[in-house]
């Protein structure tokens, strides 16, 4: 936090600043100019990319749930597997795509933390949220590609 009066940063508990005196509580703020808490900065964009990712990785389970029981009751009826298989493996690409963005998001994040200053606090909860980020769409990518895989593999074997 920083003093209302000379702008000095002190700590959170500190009643008093030590540079100038000021005692009062109400004159403390969070940070000078933002007025926000300078333990979340970056939050928004870690929580905006774990969102995404976890998105991508619903999107990714449904896909393979839908996909994989439609192919083998395409495949057991005689229909048309490739082009079944082609409209799959299309819309596990697209829920690729939102996965790539949440891990982007989510090494930015962890970056964000690392570069942080030291005589700033840390923003601990933009590492957490950032790290999930990277789990969710991760596990989105790995899911995908098993998925489009099993697909291809299918689609190889002998009629």
């Amino acid at each position: 936090m920083y003093c209302s009066k000379c702008g000095k940063e002190i700590d959170y508990d500190a009643p008093v600043c030590r540079e100038c005196e000021q005692a009062e509580q109400t004159a403390l703020v969070e940070t000078p100019a933002s007025g926000g808490n300078p333990r979340m900065r970056g939050f928004g964009k870690a929580l905006a990319g774990c969102i995404v990712g976890f998105v991508a990785t619903i999107i990714s389970v449904v896909v393979y749930m839908v996909g994989m029981v439609t192919v083998l009751s395409a495949y057991e009826g005689g229909a048309d597997i490739v082009r079944m298989a082609a409209i799959l493996v299309l819309f596990e690409v697209l829920s690729i795509v939102p996965a790539i963005i949440a891990v982007v998001m989510g090494v930015r994040s962890v970056k964000f933390f690392k570069a942080t200053p030291s005589e700033l606090p840390k923003p601990i909860a933009t590492l957490v949220v950032g790290i999930h980020a990277i789990f969710f769409g991760g596990f989105a990518i790995l899911y995908s590609g098993i998925f489009v895989f099993i697909l291809m593999m299918m689609l190889l074997m002998p009629v």
